[in-house]
């Protein structure tokens, strides 16, 4: 192969998120030459919000326009939050609220432009894909490891769709520098000329959204009446309710392998506390409840409480849930998967795959609250809204890719 046939590929994103390191090329690992070069750039960017769009109007989404309202409810003046900067110490606004029936606020965002130079020996067609698969795993990586070190509580991984741009731009080899090895290549990436046209050595991305994750999500018209009854009182939402939430909205995200342990984990909670109600009720005092949950106790593990639930059902002449389809189902879709994350180190899952799980779990839980009075909770789903018909993969939001 000549040199002419080897090139650099330069991979450009923006995260949402500050790296702390100097701009300067790092050598880094990736997955096919095993060396790569980073070199992020801090930048301060600006998140804002109006509140009116330039894009459509309210009608289009929901049932009426926006009651109009008096231009004296909105904030007449504009004010600006200001801090101390963090290395100059120099007073500087971090945000500002907008007056006015058209304000908002903006807010300053510190981000990292990533740029990832892969050296690339043997060019193919299907390489442009390659070059940003290549270039993401090294990313993560680096963001991993930069998490380890620093604790940081806002880095997480980039996915493919958390780019809302990206431009993966090619310079040949100079000759001079062909013999080099890469760790001593990626030390001249000032040397090399890339490309500046379109379909010329650069390619892009554009990164989309959906109108479906704009427009929200109705209440059924079967559940409004129940709605209204119910919105008139004070209720206390249940863990496992929280946890099913926040397994949907982790599906959401594409985070699916933590949707599966947040599921997984409200099925485990919900039968613990419908295990210690039932005990209870039938003369069981709470010091002995708690002995046999605690380790070693006889009620320790999940089975050995689904076995006491099922003891518990079948001796009011209720049916079980072990061995059941529905029983089968929570096992291979929520429980044994959840079981290849957690211990077998699994850590891709699918949005078809994740949301099966989360089903099973709904179906599986549904089924054991209405399988005898001593279970049932005081808010359950039931029907179609068990099968999460309106939970669909989709592209998101644009401004997902900022959440941090």
């Amino acid at each position: 192969m000549s040199d002419k046939e080897k090139l650099i590929a330069h991979v450009r994103w923006e995260f949402p998120f500050p790296i702390m390191l100097p701009d300067e090329p790092l050598l880094c690992w990736e997955p096919q030459e095993g060396v790569a070069a980073f070199v992020p750039e801090g930048r301060i960017g600006s998140i804002q919000w109006h509140r009116q769009s330039t894009l459509f109007l309210a009608s289009e989404i929901f049932e009426r326009e926006p009651i109009k309202q008096d231009q004296n409810v909105f904030p007449k003046h504009s004010y600006r939050i200001v801090a101390s900067a963090p290395r100059t110490k120099k007073e500087v606004i971090i945000a500002e609220l907008v007056g006015g029936a058209d304000g908002g606020f903006i807010e300053a965002r510190p981000y990292t432009v990533a740029n990832i130079f892969l050296f690339v020996s043997n060019l193919k067609p299907t390489d442009e894909v390659s070059f940003e698969d290549r270039a993401n795993l090294a990313l993560n990586n680096i963001i991993d490891i930069y998490r380890l070190f620093s604790l940081d509580p806002q880095l997480r991984p980039m996915h493919e769709n958390d780019h809302y741009y990206t431009v993966i731009t090619k310079a040949a080899l100079p000759d001079h520098l062909a013999a080099l090895p890469l760790e001593e290549l990626f030390s001249h990436i000032e040397e090399f000329h890339f490309s500046d046209a379109v379909g010329k050595g650069r390619t892009h991305k554009i990164g989309i959204n959906s109108i479906e994750d704009l427009a929200g999500i109705a209440i059924a018209q079967e559940n409004m009446s129940r709605f209204h009854n119910q919105v008139r009182h004070n209720i206390q939402l249940e863990l496992f309710h929280q946890l099913i939430f926040s397994a949907i909205r982790r599906l959401k995200r594409k985070e699916e392998a933590l949707a599966i342990i947040d599921a997984q984990s409200a099925f485990e909670s919900v039968i613990a506390v419908m295990l210690r109600e039932a005990l209870s009720k039938t003369g069981w005092d709470g010091e002995s409840i708690e002995k046999a949950f605690e380790y070693p106790g006889k009620l320790h593990l999940l089975t050995a409480r689904l076995n006491k639930i099922d003891e518990i059902a079948t001796a009011s002449g209720a049916s079980r849930f072990l061995g059941t389809p529905l029983e089968k189902e929570w096992r291979k879709n929520l429980y044994d998967l959840r079981n290849e994350i957690v211990h077998g180190g699994r850590r891709t899952v699918s949005f078809i795959d994740a949301k099966r799980g989360i089903v099973a779990c709904l179906k599986a839980i549904s089924f054991i609250n209405f399988m005898c009075p001593a279970f049932q909770r005081r808010f359950m789903w039931i029907g179609m809204a068990l099968d999460l018909p309106h939970i669909r993969e989709s592209a998101g939001r644009l401004t997902r890719i900022f959440e941090t």
